[in-house]
């Protein structure tokens, strides 16, 4: 599959935007009814679209693999994940919490300590609430690159298909004792390692260094470990996010290079940080105003674009730019390590 001449894979972007999308659609339908009720009913609702998340997971363990195997040594991975992670996180936090003060909801506020706090994408680990629902996930990335470069430095990445069965197995040793550390889990990442391990088997199958049938036992394994574990729903998406990305690696979902799609994945990150606390705030701002439900979710959801398309245009892209380009040049800069004698 050629990944085009910008070194993306338009296809895989297709995939990203259409995970957000879902997500956005579930949280502004289904969710916020759930949580406040519209005002109205909708000409529709996405009960099962907040499984966008785990093909988002699936996603991720395709490209973390595909960049450590294009990093040359750990800095690399770290200045690559920052710089695509922070600099619009930062900017999502301080939209967020402007944005719902603005509209007056109060109640979607954080306080000062938990602000201050999420600025690390660690507060999950000690426990303290998110400024946005959603950043649960990225701590949840942040454990998955954290494992990934661990392996990465021991040099065990060629092992990678061994070390699999393993981590998925992890799995199933919290199954049987649920008790087990709740903080050693996330770090481990044991109840989406699945998800995770499915892209970088599809990794592999792209890259040419395993043939479909020859990941598919191990991809199997993830799936029946999901129907055991979280049950047969959860199985059942194990199994379409394992059928799109192996459809993705082996070149049949080409039909999917549509710009939309593609430009939706383009601003998926940040659509992804802004959309839920934002979103529900405008929402009930414009119920409240009487504004009809419909209405409301279509209106909250071009804002969420718009912003989502700001903040990657202004902030994500030129801070990736610049920390990667300082980054290189700083590397230009260093003598070359003395040769043995």
């Amino acid at each position: 599959m050629d990944p085009g001449t910008n070194g993306r894979i338009a296809p895989l972007d297709a995939l990203r935007g259409l995970a957000a999308l879902s997500v956005v659609i579930f949280h502004f339908t289904t969710r916020y009814d759930i949580l406040y009720g519209h005002t109205g009913p909708l000409l529709g609702y996405s009960p099962h679209g907040h499984y966008g998340v785990q093909l988002f997971f699936g996603i991720s363990g395709f490209v973390i693999l595909m960049t450590l195997d294009r990093s040359a040594r750990a800095l690399d991975f770290v200045v690559s994940r920052f710089s695509r992670l922070y600099p619009a996180y930062w900017t999502a936090i301080l939209l967020t919490t402007g944005i719902v003060t603005l509209l007056g909801a109060t109640d979607f506020r954080q306080p000062l300590p938990v602000i201050v706090a999420n600025f690390t994408m660690l507060q999950g680990l000690a426990l303290i609430p998110d400024v946005d629902v959603v950043y649960w996930t990225l701590l949840t990335e942040l454990c998955f690159y954290g494992c990934m470069l661990g392996i990465f430095l021991t040099g065990w990445l060629r092992r990678i298909e061994w070390l699999l069965i393993l981590w998925i197995g992890l799995t199933w040793l919290w199954w049987f004792f649920p008790d087990l550390s709740f903080r050693i889990g996330l770090v481990l990442v044991q109840r989406h390692i699945a998800f995770f391990a499915l892209g970088i088997l599809a990794f592999l199958v792209f890259a040419g260094r395993r043939s479909l049938l020859g990941v598919l036992p191990m991809a199997s394994f993830a799936i029946f470990t999901m129907v055991v574990v979280e049950g047969p729903e959860k199985g059942l998406v194990a199994l379409l996010v394992a059928t799109l990305l192996f459809a993705l690696a082996t070149g049949w979902l080409g039909w999917l290079n549509q710009p939309f799609l593609i430009w939706l994945g383009g601003i998926s990150y940040s659509l992804y940080l802004l959309h839920e606390t934002i979103g529900w705030s405008l929402i009930r701002w414009l119920e409240a105003a009487g504004v009809e439900a419909n209405g409301a979710v279509v209106m909250a959801t071009a804002v969420s674009f718009a912003l989502a398309a700001l903040v990657t245009l202004v902030v994500e892209r030129p801070a990736m730019r610049w920390i990667r380009g300082r980054y290189r040049a700083s590397q230009a800069q260093r003598p070359p390590a003395p040769r043995a004698s």
